[in-house]
């Protein structure tokens, strides 16, 4: 049953969309939906609606790696979805908890929203790269995001088949490249 105790577990480690059209609670709902059990925590809030993000805060690292410590004593989980980050320290919560772990991790670095002029991520981004790239198995970057990651710019599809092969063997992961801009309505992820 869904959510049920005998449900895989799934944690979420994801900003606060108030709308629910994407982040922590977009994500519980997918998870829930496929028969998971979601759990997890927020790493940010956001100030956002449908129409896009105005601006986020990252949560206090501290207590954000509080909570997981203590959730990872009591749940037994079989994946990890990361979103929003919200700072390269909570970045570092994340890694040193997921090296206590053994199961799959997709990470949606969201550094970029595809509604938003607003940058999701401290400017050590770099640190927190670092700190997730080791325990993830699949990286999804939009396009933008895959430029940054690579320091290439990406103008045409070929571009960002390339760039995310070179992250990919960079990772020792998977590469999702979130490219909708290349397709007009239909979807060349």
């Amino acid at each position: 049953a869904i959510g049920s105790s005998a449900a895989p577990g799934v944690l979420i480690c994801a900003g606060l969309d108030p709308s629910g059209s994407a982040g922590f609670l977009a994500d519980a709902q997918v998870v829930a939906k496929l028969g998971g059990r979601p759990a997890g925590v927020v790493t940010a809030l956001t100030v956002q609606n449908t129409t896009g993000v105005i601006s986020a805060r990252a949560l206090d690292p501290a207590y954000v790696r509080e909570q997981l410590e203590f959730l990872l004593n009591d749940l037994e989980l079989r994946a990890v979805k990361i979103g929003m980050v919200g700072s390269s320290a909570i970045a570092r919560a994340l890694g040193a908890a997921l090296g206590l772990m053994k199961v799959p991790v997709v990470w949606d670095p969201l550094l970029y929203p595809s509604r938003s002029d607003v940058a999701l991520a401290d400017s050590l981004f770099g640190e927190a790269f670092e700190a997730l790239a080791p325990r993830v198995t699949l990286l999804t970057p939009n396009v933008q995001e895959l430029a940054f990651l690579t320091g290439r710019r990406i103008g045409r599809l070929d571009a960002a088949i390339d760039a995310a092969a070179m992250l990919a063997a960079r990772l020792g992961a998977a590469v999702l490249v979130k490219a909708g801009e290349f397709g007009g309505d239909a979807s060349v992820d």
